[in-house]
């Protein structure tokens, strides 16, 4: 048993009913190198053999009464009937039938009387493939952490055995509610006293940090809650969009190589000219650059092999106001270099670290209802929209005998924010996971072919280097 530590928490905390903190991990299964082919019922019997390996999958979120101090976790019975389930598309089976089923599967939260996570076995794709689609809510794991708990069940050879490893492990009493608020009360005790002193040092140092970094720096990044009014940005409703799309990385590499780029700034660049025809074409593209909000890891190598969250949020300008391609990615490495300096400035005085200091009861009542409050009176929203880029394997996986002929990601959408853009690299592949709200955004797949629209005229302008694989 131990106590969630607030970065965990408040992810807890910040959900409603309209915004689901969960994040999706999709692989694309290839029965077909599997002699035996496929079948649910071992999927079932391999999962169970498999959960020794994630103990995420084993926790059960207990709240403190009242509020009085972050839930506990205690190691909980698995019932793999409430946790596995099975789907079928409907014919053709494309990407678009598969995308369908997994926006329903986002448009529902989580059943917190159970651990955190759902995964869905979707047949009836094209080619005999399968769909593993697992829901996984963000308490458990950031985008590294994620990556870590996905090797648990991944391996690099089709007939590679996972090694039996894990402590044993065994179920645990849920604490009655008198006993979690008596703990509550005496581990509040132990936090107050220094909580105030330290919240009040956190918020002075963060001012004057940001003071230095403006003196030092000519070009600033924007500030939360600087974004321009789009129509992205409204309250959010439960239902989701979905859709998913592949680039090749050689042909993304070798764009970055051309202009001298990272192959962040090329993701970023591509995401500003796709939001630029979307938005350009509903007559509300603004003159002033949109605001991505990027999560960054903070994690140490020490804390490498830990679940749950470390990361802060990076605010870039995404250009979507420069028409030019050449011209917006490097005003793209412009705005990154300058985030990427104000995030080392500013390192120790960012938001998880003045948060973590905040009274539990404080977190729960503000940051669930005050984005809402602060949208529905007018306030700018934090950022236009989220945008994730994660390296992932770099040779293709196996899950058991079936290769991952594809892996996409996407995190949760946040109250005011109606997009999610996470890009993973897998093998040879940039692969792209587009997450929206269904009131913000009428047609998801636009911005799908606003992507490759956007990487081709980056290829075109960089000439014999760009077209080629780098």
């Amino acid at each position: 048993m131990h106590r969630l530590i607030h970065a965990d928490a408040l992810f807890l905390y910040n959900e409603t009913p309209a915004q689901h903190l969960h994040t999706l991990k999709i692989a694309i299964l290839d029965p077909g190198e599997n002699p035996e082919g496929y079948s649910f019922e071992r999927e079932k019997e391999k999962l169970a053999s498999r959960l020794h390996r994630v103990p995420p999958f084993r926790w059960l979120a207990v709240p403190t009464p009242f509020s009085l101090h972050h839930p506990l976790v205690v190691e909980s019975e698995v019932d793999l009937d409430h946790h596995l389930h099975r789907a079928t598309v409907p014919s053709p089976g494309g990407p678009r039938e598969l995308a369908e089923l997994i926006a329903e599967v986002a448009s529902r939260p989580l059943d917190r009387s159970r651990p955190l996570w759902e995964l869905w076995m979707v047949e009836g794709l094209e080619g005999g493939k399968v769909a593993c689609v697992g829901k996984i809510h963000h308490t458990l794991a950031d985008g590294v952490a994620s990556a870590r708990l996905l090797n648990e069940f991944l391996t690099h050879e089709p007939e590679a055995e996972l090694a039996n490893e894990g402590p044993p492990w065994a179920p645990e009493a849920v604490p009655s509610r008198s006993r979690c608020a008596a703990m509550g009360l005496r581990d509040l005790a132990g936090f107050l006293p220094h909580a105030v002193r330290e919240l009040a040092g956190a918020v002075r140092e963060a001012r004057r940090r940001e003071a230095v970094t403006a003196e030092r720096h000519e070009e600033q990044p924007p500030k939360s809650g600087s974004a321009p009014l789009t129509s992205l940005n409204r309250v959010l409703t439960p239902e989701r969009r979905f859709a998913f799309t592949e680039l090749p990385l050689a042909r993304a590499k070798a764009v970055r190589k051309a202009f001298g780029t990272t192959l962040n700034d090329v993701v970023l660049a591509v995401v500003a000219d796709a939001l630029r025809r979307y938005l350009e074409r509903r007559g509300e593209l603004p003159s002033a650059p949109l605001v991505g909000i990027v999560p960054v890891s903070l994690r140490t190598p020490e804390e490498a092999g830990r679940y749950g969250n470390h990361s802060s949020p990076m605010y870039v300008n995404l250009h979507s106001e420069i028409g030019d391609p050449v011209e917006r990615l490097r005003a793209t490495q412009r705005a990154t270099a300058a985030a990427k300096q104000h995030f080392q400035d500013t390192k120790g005085a960012q938001e998880p670290d003045w948060l973590e200091v905040l009274p539990p009861l404080v977190s729960r009542v503000v940051f669930r209802r005050l984005p809402t409050w602060m949208l529905e009176h007018g306030h700018p929203s934090r950022g236009n929209v989220i945008v994730s880029n994660v390296p992932g394997a770099s040779e293709p996986l196996y899950y058991g005998r079936s290769k991952v002929t594809g892996f996409y990601s996407v995190g949760p959408l946040l109250e005011g924010i109606g997009l999610n853009v996470t890009v993973w690299s897998y093998a040879d592949q940039l692969t792209w996971s587009f997450l929206a709200c269904r009131r913000a955004v009428d047609d998801v797949w636009e911005l799908v072919d606003g992507v490759h629209r956007a990487f081709e005229a980056l290829v075109s302008a960089g000439g014999p280097v760009g077209v080629g694989d780098g």
